[in-house]
């Protein structure tokens, strides 16, 4: 994986820049369904593929965790990116990567979750 900062992003496209990489990387919401949306500035994670054309395009695009000081203990809602055993990762709309949850935190979750499960605050 690579690590870039989002050059631009418009609707449901944008441009990446890496320093392992000359010129721009094509990346779009269709090729990174996971994602809502990116900002510039983002900082993030990503592999490279060439596109039909040749030209690159990021995918496997992961933002990278911002600092969550503002959000504890606030709620908010968003779907599982993985699950295995009692533990995975959450995203959500309101941050930049992963959120982890844990059955042992959460004992309101009667079983585990599973990829693509939406999830809302309690009560």
């Amino acid at each position: 994986m690579l690590l870039g900062k989002v050059r631009s992003f418009k609707d449901t496209w944008g441009f990446l820049r890496s320093d392992s990489v000359s010129g721009d990387i094509f990346v779009g919401l269709r090729e990174n369904p996971h994602l809502t949306t990116l900002a510039e500035g983002n900082t993030v994670l990503f592999d490279v593929r060439k596109d039909v054309r040749g030209k690159n395009e990021a995918v496997n695009v992961q933002p990278l965790l911002q600092v969550l000081e503002p959000a504890v203990p606030s709620r908010h809602s968003g779907w599982v990116r993985s699950f295995t055993g009692s533990w995975g990762f959450i995203n959500s709309p309101s941050f930049s990567g992963d959120l982890f949850v844990g059955l042992r935190n959460n004992p309101q979750l009667s079983a585990a979750l599973a990829a693509g499960d939406q999830v809302e605050p309690e009560g």
